[in-house]
Parts: C-alpha cells; sequence; structure tokens
C-alpha cells in the first residue's frame, strides 16, 4: 500500500486546489456582479437575512453567519428551494470563508443545523447542487467533521478515480439521477425502484457516509455505521429510520460482493443472502445505493454485465422475500421446471426433443439449477446431436443485454483443458468476466464464460470467427497450453500488492472454496488455471470479478478424487499460485 506521506501530500495538494477554485470563484464572481451585472435577473429580499441582487443570493448582514451559524447551511436550503437564484454573491462567499476560520465553531453542535441539513436533504430539487456548493465552501466538511478527513482523498488503486469525498458526491448525484428519471438506458429498473422510496433523505444520508471512514483503521464500514448514527442522534428521526441508515453504511458491500463473488444462480446463496437483506425495504434501499456506488466509482465501471447481475440477484432475492421466511427450496420442482421451459422454448425453435433429452442425460443437474433458461436453450441447439467421444464445439453468442459475448465449450475432458482455453483468451486479449465450469457425465465439458475485449466491448464477428479456430485447435490437441509470460504494464507496477488467498467450504462441503483476491495481472486467471493442473487439482466452477486493477475471484475445486482439499494441499496450492502471480518485469529492471 502507499505509505501515508504520500498520502497525506496527495491530499493537501487536493485542498490546496479546492482552496484557489473557492479564491477563483470569488473573484470571477467579483468581476461579473462588477462589470457584467445581468440586469433582468431578479432583485429582491427573500426572507429577513437573505437578498437576491441581481439573480445572485447574498445576506443582509455581513456578520449573519457569525451571530447565527445555523444559516451557514439554510442559505443551501433557499438556494435549493430557489433554482432561478443563480449562485453566491461574491462577498457572501468570503463572509463563509471567515466564519469557518472560526475553530472553535462546531457546526454539527449549533441548534437548528443538522435539521436544516436533514430539510436539504428532502428538497425535491437541488440537492446534490448544493451539496457540491457547500463542499466547495468548506461546509460540509465543518458540518460533518469526519468528511473533513476524506476530503481530497486518494484511494491508492485503480478502482477508483476520484477521491473519496468526490466520488461521495457522486453517489448522491447518482441518486438524484434515478429520481428524476434521467439516464434510464444506462441504469435499467432504477426509476420504478425509486418511486418506492418514502424518505429519499434516508438513501442520501447513507450514500454520505458509507466510505466517510476511509483511511482509518478498521473497517469503514462499520466506523461510517457509528457515525451516522451519532449524526442522526441530533436529527428528527425515529429510532427505525436510524436503524435504516445505518444498516446501509455497514452493509452498503453486501449486494455488489454477492452478485459478483458469488454462485447466485445457487437457491442457497440467495436464500443466505435474503436472510441477511430481512425484507423489501431494506432490498430496495440497498440496490439503489449498490448501483449508485459503483457507477460513482470509475466512468468505465459501470456496464451491462453488472447492471444484469445486480438485477438478477435483487429479482431472486425479492422472490424468496415475498415467500416469507419459511421458503422451502423443492430443488427436484426447480429442476422439473427448469428443463420444462427450456424444452417448450427448444420445441418451438423445432429442435429434435430425443436429441436433447439424450444431451441433458449426461449433465449434472446443477448444469439447470446455475444456467439461465436462455443459456439452456443456447447450448442444447449448439450441443444436440453432438458425438460424445470426439468432437469438439465451440459456440458463442453476443449478449447485447448485458453488453458481453458468451462461449460455450464442449470438449473431451482432459488435465488442464480450462487453463488451455483461458489461456488462449488471455492471447487474444479478452477479458473473462464470469465462468461456468461443469463436467458430463460421459466425461465431456460444459464449459461457460462471458468475455469482454478491447474497451470491454463485446467481440466482432472476425474474432468470433477467429476465436472458434482456435480453441478447436488447441482442445482436439488436448495438450496442455502454457500461459504467455506477459511484462507487467508501467501503469500496474506502483499498485502490486501479494496476492490474499482463503479457503472454506461450499455446496454443502462437498467442495473447496478458494478465494483469490489480488493484483488484475496480464494472463491471470490461466496462470491461476495452470496453477491448479500442476497441484493436481480438480476445477468445478468460477465466480469472477474484476474491479478495476483489483480481482476477487471465487473458484470450487477439489482434488483429483473430487475430495475437498486438506491443509497441506492447500499450502501447496497456495505457493504454486504465489510463484505463478509473481509480476514479469523488464531486463535490467529493478
Amino acid at each position: 500500500l502507499e505509505p501515508p506521506p504520500m498520502l497525506r501530500a496527495q491530499a493537501q495538494y487536493y485542498r490546496q486546489v479546492m482552496q484557489l477554485e473557492r479564491l477563483n470563484e470569488s473573484l470571477l464572481q467579483l468581476f461579473r456582479e462588477e462589470f457584467l451585472p445581468d440586469q433582468a435577473a431578479p432583485s429582491e429580499h427573500v426572507s429577513a437575512d437573505f437578498v437576491v441582487q441581481h439573480g445572485f443570493l447574498g445576506v443582509r448582514d455581513e456578520n449573519l453567519f457569525e451571530s447565527n451559524p445555523e444559516m451557514l447551511v439554510k442559505m443551501f436550503v433557499q438556494l435549493a428551494k430557489d433554482p432561478e437564484i443563480l449562485g453566491v454573491r461574491a462577498s457572501t462567499i468570503r463572509s463563509i470563508r471567515a466564519s469557518l476560520k472560526n475553530t472553535s465553531l462546531k457546526l454539527h453542535q449549533v441548534h437548528g443545523v443538522p435539521e436544516a441539513f436533514l430539510e436539504l436533504l428532502r428538497q425535491p430539487e437541488g440537492v446534490y447542487t448544493q451539496l457540491q456548493r457547500m463542499n466547495r465552501y468548506g461546509v460540509l466538511a465543518a458540518l460533518l467533521p469526519p468528511f473533513a478527513s476524506i476530503t481530497g482523498r486518494m484511494q491508492f488503486d485503480l478502482f477508483h478515480v476520484y477521491t473519496v469525498d468526490q466520488h461521495i458526491l457522486f453517489v448522491v448525484r447518482n441518486l438524484r439521477r434515478f429520481a428524476y428519471g434521467k439516464y434510464a438506458r444506462q441504469f435499467p429498473h432504477m426509476a420504478d425502484i425509486f418511486k418506492r422510496i418514502d424518505q429519499p433523505e434516508l438513501l442520501y444520508l447513507a450514500a454520505i457516509f458509507h466510505d466517510i471512514a476511509k483511511g482509518r483503521n478498521g473497517d469503514h464500514s462499520e466506523l461510517g455505521a457509528l457515525e451516522v448514527r451519532e449524526f442522526c442522534s441530533n436529527l428528527p428521526l425515529a429510532e427505525k429510520q436510524v436503524d435504516l441508515v445505518a444498516w446501509l453504511v455497514e452493509q452498503h458491500l453486501l449486494m455488489s460482493q454477492t452478485a459478483q463473488r458469488k454462485d447466485i444462480s445457487d437457491p442457497d446463496i440467495i436464500a443466505d443472502f435474503a436472510a441477511a437483506i430481512g425484507n423489501q425495504q431494506r432490498l430496495d434501499h440497498l440496490y439503489l445505493l449498490t448501483v449508485a456506488d459503483i457507477a460513482a466509482t470509475s466512468p468505465k465501471l459501470w456496464n451491462d454485465w453488472k447492471s444484469g447481475l445486480l438485477w438478477e440477484l435483487y429479482g431472486a432475492t425479492r422472490a424468496v422475500l415475498e415467500n416469507g421466511a419459511n421458503l422451502e427450496i423443492d430443488l427436484a420442482q426447480q429442476l422439473a421446471n427448469a428443463k420444462s421451459r427450456a424444452m417448450r422454448l427448444l420445441n418451438e425453435n423445432g429442435v429434435d426433443a430425443g436429441l436433447v433429452l439424450k444431451l441433458w442425460e449426461s449433465l449434472p443437474s446443477a448444469v439447470f439449477m446455475r444456467v439461465s433458461t436462455g443459456q439452456l436453450v443456447w447450448a442444447s441447439t449448439a450441443l444436440a446431436g453432438l458425438d460424445p467421444e470426439n468432437e469438439v464445439r465451440v459456440a458463442i453468442r453476443s449478449r447485447t443485454d448485458i453488453g458481453t459475448t458468451e462461449i460455450l465449450v464442449s470438449a473431451p475432458d482432459y488435465t488442464g483443458l480450462f487453463a488451455s482455453t483461458t489461456a488462449v483468451f488471455d492471447e487474444m486479449g479478452l477479458n473473462v468476466l464470469a465462468a461456468r465450469v461443469f463436467t458430463s457425465t460421459d466425461g465431456r465439458s460444459f464449459d461457460l464464460f462471458q468475455v469482454v475485449g478491447a474497451h470491454n466491448k463485446s467481440m466482432n464477428r472476425g474474432d468470433r470467427e477467429q476465436l472458434v479456430r482456435r480453441l478447436e485447435l488447441v482442445l482436439k490437441q488436448k495438450k496442455l497450453k502454457t500461459p504467455l509470460q506477459r511484462k507487467t504494464p508501467r501503469r500496474l507496477r506502483p499498485f502490486i500488492s501479494e496476492p490474499r488467498i482463503t479457503f472454506s467450504t461450499a455446496r454443502g462441503d462437498t467442495v473447496t472454496a478458494l478465494e483469490l483476491e489480488c493484483t488484475d495481472l496480464p494472463g491471470l486467471l490461466s496462470h491461476v488455471s495452470a496453477a491448479m493442473v500442476a497441484c493436481g487439482i480438480r476445477l468445478h466452477d468460477a465466480m469472477i470479478a474484476t474491479f478495476g486493477d483489483r480481482v476477487e475471484d471465487t473458484f470450487l475445486i477439489t482434488d483429483r478424487n473430487n475430495q475437498l482439499l486438506d491443509e497441506a494441499a492447500q499450502a501447496s496450492l497456495v505457493e504454486v499460485i504465489r510463484e505463478r502471480l509473481k509480476p514479469v518485469e523488464s531486463p535490467g529492471m529493478a
């Protein structure tokens, strides 16, 4: 991780830039008032304390904020209530700065200030705009002492591209977009769910505090929950409302981690997640906050694939919650329903039912439980009538609904098939977003991948055809394809950290779950797969999640005899993975 002195230097730099921005705004505003006044803009007294002059809000008494600090927040409420006001007068900006220099001022403890802040969050318009203005003038840091410590703070990764304070405000901005129904193509379903939120101000409070404890020792989610409880104790909120806000802050990563790191087609995973959520109100709030959070982290991070995953998790969880906490999952009935839905569509498409049933007889029940109906129909159409002993079949399709390319690989299984497949992906510059790995009873692979190519886009037709040819050639040879050794890109070198590998059990203690958190190095998946082959490990499933420069992948594995890995096997696998993931440097580099 980055040494603290560099973090402090970065934060100081951004804070100095903010100071210059404030001075520049005051200067330009003064020029506008003196030399370019808009005579047509309104001038009126809006209250006993505020006046509008040529469209800009000012104070009637320059000492107003010194004598009545509550007005430091009520001014922004006034700005939100009257969207025709163009901004704040230069003299008033100076008065704000002067009042905030009073180090004894504890704005959050001033009578009426927390209530005024809550009033701002309840406004139908202007919430994000005024929070941005409060941050720019330094009022937000004075009102929320923990906010001061994350103002201008950068995060040492390629995942977060904004300072923490700006990221927080962008989360609020995204929530406001949901409220207005804007960007519906980019954020489907958001507007409809937001309409069910009775008190949006609680959602905004959770957004403001969700990362407010970043950079401290300890879990920032837990610390943030404590901070928001303390702040809400000064607000006119019921205990139930405060509990909701604190829960959202503490659990703001739960939904994204579940969707991207766990097998959300597994009914047990959905049941556990639904139990952690508890009710529909929490699910709605957490879904909105999760989407707003991911989309505010980096312009490149939010995509159709993540949108589809979260929506799938939301829908499955809602179904469990609607059926009550005592829902009994009838796996046999679910299996029958999955087959029935798929067969109906296959019949409509004219696919031979006899060939499909023969194929299905060889597939493990997990296939029908853990792939969607659309995937099952597509795969069954591609594989019906396939020679199970020799033929290699690679099918590819574009998933415009989630912005990825989906690849089905079916071939006679052999040690290293998955590793060879991912090595080909790496050669073609493909990034694997998700993988499902199954083996049929007649010894064939049934592997599903979702990948993106250059610029996180789905593959074009020419690349798809080339990939089919290369995969078929490699898999027919039944040899382990050695992963490429790529030099570590210069931009990644400062961010490389030691891989974190943990083990647990899954699927009723029948498989070992390996969770890997590390820097997303070139060819990572192919190298991890090759390490498993070297250690005699069988791969049963994989959940792949990429966050900027970091990956959080989960592999469900056993030894070659389909037994759980013992401590010795785990230690050996960790050693080989660490060795293979060492960054490759150019000759002569230190």
